[in-house]
Order: C-alpha cells, then sequence, then structure tokens
C-alpha cells in the first residue's frame, strides 16, 4: 500500500483557515470572560471600599475618598505622607 498523498494546496489553505477561525472563536471567548471577570472584580472592589467606609465611620474615624484612593508604595505609605516625613528631622519625631 501507498502511503497516504499530502493534502493538496486548497485543503491545506483550508485547514489553516478552520485552524484561525477555531483560534479566533477561542481567543472571542476567553476575552468575553476575562471580561466579566474584571466586571466582577472591580464590583467587589467597590462594595469593599463601602464597607471599609461604613466601619470607619462607625468606628469614628475620617477619611476622604481621596485619602483612600490615593496610591501606595511598597511601604504602605503614600508618596506624600513619605515626602511630608522626609522634611521632618528624625530628631523632632524621634521621643526615645
Amino acid at each position: 500500500m501507498a502511503a497516504a498523498d499530502p493534502p493538496g494546496a486548497g485543503d491545506l489553505s483550508q485547514l489553516a483557515e478552520n485552524l484561525l477561525h477555531q483560534l479566533q472563536e477561542n481567543f472571542q471567548a476567553l476575552t468575553e470572560k476575562i471580561t466579566l471577570r474584571m466586571e466582577e472584580m472591580g464590583e467587589r472592589i467597590d462594595d469593599l471600599e463601602k464597607h471599609v467606609a461604613d466601619l470607619m465611620t462607625e468606628a469614628g474615624i475620617e477619611n476622604t475618598d481621596e485619602e483612600l484612593r490615593e496610591p501606595k508604595n511598597a511601604t504602605g505609605f503614600s508618596k506624600e505622607k513619605l515626602e511630608l516625613d522626609a522634611s521632618v528631622p528624625p530628631s523632632a519625631t524621634y521621643k526615645g
């Protein structure tokens, strides 16, 4: 028996087109899933921010939304807070 003939140029072209179409469908489905999950995560973050603000109000702590949304660095302090602290000499803050 002879080995199967390789697919012709037309068959190969159709195969590539079908593969690209499947990849496009899979990519679209994945994009929709990611978008949905990001929207859900955004809603959860909004709810969490509201609950934190409510708890802070109950505890008598006053914070504005700007302070809650202010970006923090790796130490957990805002850049503005660090700049303010840097302007104060260490001897003025140390009570040791």
